[in-house]
């Protein structure tokens, strides 16, 4: 079972010029899995990592994470999930 499920994820950020932090990124964690994320700085680990905590969201894309659909849930079903959880 996918424990954290990413699917054409993409993030920009919007300013003065546009910034593109993730581009269609897939992932599948399985539950019991260790991964490792690396990369140069400004790759996207960061927001990766955001996305998967729910502390970001995607600009598109599907975030799965416990079999729940982060990014369809407001801030403050996410704050109530998370603190289910603890």
């Amino acid at each position: 079972m996918n424990i954290v499920q990413l699917t054409d994820v993409q993030v920009e950020y919007t300013g003065l010029h546009t910034v593109q932090a993730l581009k269609d990124v897939t992932l599948s964690v399985e539950e019991g899995e260790w991964i490792t994320i690396l990369g140069p700085s400004g790759s996207g680990k960061t927001t990766l990592l955001n996305m998967i905590g729910g502390m970001e969201r995607p600009s598109t894309g599907e975030v799965r994470v416990a079999d729940m659909q982060l990014n369809k849930l407001s801030n403050e079903e996410l704050h109530l999930k998370s603190c289910a959880r603890n």
